[in-house]
């Protein structure tokens, strides 16, 4: 636990007043949804600094290549000729969809001790959901993260922080089951010659998916009417891939998936057909690992993949859309292809957090929730209220006596630095650009007990490293290494 989650450059210098951690109660959540979770702070000397200090941040990179020609001259022979040469051109871009800093809490003096910070905040609805795909030439990343920041009374001093990646996903816009279209395609062959019509009905199951889910489609094709062959019908999931980077644009269109019937011959019709795909497993991605000294060369050794599957989003640099089509393909010459299509939304999974290592003895002074407000500009009005703590009622997320979370992990080595804490929290305390308030004399005694191998947070499955001592300044990893990158 603590802040060795943030590899900051006074990292080590930071550590020894203690440990800070940032966790929300899930890994993901839809746009306009309520975002909730705790900070944890665990102080080992007085801190030089009061204010607690929640930022949100979303960035969007895109890298391309594309290749341009180049005519030159050169000698052969005595003789001087004109020849053409491939430039590999990089265009990339980065952007930030939210970067919003507020004030949490404000202490009149911090000293050492634990303490739990719950939160709650509604997540702007506009957000691009978060993305990582890369191929040959490309790659692309939207990834958002919260940080908790301590901030010292001194700029000599270190910042005490931690870093926490979540997922947001774009809710789905007219969710619907058992979507049914129907097309008349009249058939034609060199562009003049009538091969007749034919009738192309499709009801798929729904418009909106998983990666690893099954997509499901019933079909019907009346040829009857037709003096060409259908040579087969296909079932495929299409990706087209939109990249934006310095006004040059980068579009794809990716074949995902794709399952073959028999055709039907002319003159004839087929029965309702029931098809069915299994959907590609989802491509994970760390952008904070990309780390290289030539970006040309990476991006040119990338590899197309069609067995693996990426979030629908829409962003300024990046639009990523899914279409299950339904296409029967006719013989002769250029004749037309029937096809239904319907747009699909493909989401990004969950990821699973780290076990969290706590001491036996973690008993923190917990405050109430803190509602904060991400939106608008700089200047923005803020209200966080934190009520005064009832001891007889027991917080939300902790446990009884005897209760441990699974996958909680009991350091006994860990001193209690909570001995004899007595603060008192100041009030109405101001910040530049936002208003805090907050109830009066709220006291933290030695005597307020709270229950042993309490819960952190609330339905958390987290894992956060194996065999982590509580306070020592150990590297740790989230699952799938989705820290974005500083």
């Amino acid at each position: 636990m603590g802040n060795d989650n943030s590899k900051g450059r006074r990292f080590q210098e930071a550590a020894r007043y203690g440990q800070i951690y940032c966790q929300t109660d899930k890994s993901a959540y839809f746009g306009g949804e309520t975002v909730s979770g705790r900070i944890y702070l665990n102080l080992f000397l007085p801190y030089p600094g009061n204010q607690l200090f929640l930022k949100l941040k979303g960035r969007e990179a895109v890298h391309f290549v594309q290749q341009r020609q180049e005519n030159y001259h050169t000698e052969e022979n005595g003789v001087r000729v004109m020849k053409t040469r491939h430039i590999d051109e990089l265009f990339e871009e980065r952007h930030d969809v939210i970067k919003m800093t507020v004030p949490m809490y404000t202490w009149a003096t911090l000293l050492p001790g634990q303490y739990t910070i719950p939160f709650s905040f509604m997540l702007p609805g506009s957000l691009p959901s978060s993305f990582h795909q890369e191929g040959h030439r490309y790659l692309a990343n939207i990834s958002y993260r919260l940080e908790a920041i301590l901030e010292p009374s001194f700029k000599n001093e270190p910042r005490l922080k931690c870093k926490q990646p979540f997922v947001v996903r774009q809710p789905v816009k007219n969710a619907a089951q058992g979507h049914a279209a129907e097309i008349t395609t009249k058939l034609t062959s060199c562009c003049c010659c009538s091969k007749g019509t034919n009738v192309l009905t499709a009801q798929f199951e729904k418009n909106f998916y998983a990666p690893g889910e099954t997509a499901q489609v019933v079909m019907k094709l009346d040829n009857t009417n037709s003096s060409s062959d259908n040579t087969r019908i296909a079932f495929t999931l299409k990706q087209k891939l939109h990249l934006s980077a310095r006004g040059r644009k980068d579009d794809r269109v990716l074949t995902k998936v794709q399952r073959d019937l028999q055709g039907i011959k002319a003159g004839s019709a087929s029965d309702s057909n029931f098809i069915a795909i299994n959907l590609p497993t989802f491509q994970g991605g760390d952008y904070s690992q990309v780390k290289t000294w030539n970006m040309v060369h990476h991006l040119n050794n990338l590899r197309e993949s069609p067995e693996i599957l990426n979030s629908a989003t829409r962003s300024k640099l990046i639009t990523s859309e899914y279409f299950l089509e339904v296409s029967c393909p006719m013989s002769g010459c250029c004749v037309s292809t029937p096809a239904i299509s319907t747009p699909i939304e493909i989401y990004y999974p969950e990821f699973n957090f780290a076990p969290i290592v706590v001491p036996q003895n973690w008993h923190p002074q917990e405050v109430g929730c803190v509602n904060v407000a991400f939106g608008g500009n700089v200047g923005m009005n803020v209200n966080v209220s934190v009520p005064q703590i009832n001891v007889s009622n027991q917080m939300p997320g902790q446990m009884t006596i005897n209760q441990q979370m699974p996958g909680m992990v009991v350091d006994n080595q860990m001193p209690n630095n909570n001995q004899g804490f007595n603060a008192q929290i100041s009030t109405n305390m101001q910040f530049p650009g936002a208003q805090v308030t907050i109830t009066e004399n709220q006291q933290f005694s030695q005597n307020q007990q709270f229950s042993q191998n309490q819960q952190f947070g609330q339905q958390q499955n987290e894992q956060f490293g194996q065999n982590q001592q509580f306070g020592q300044q150990q590297n740790q990893q989230f699952g799938q290494n989705q820290q974005f990158g500083q």
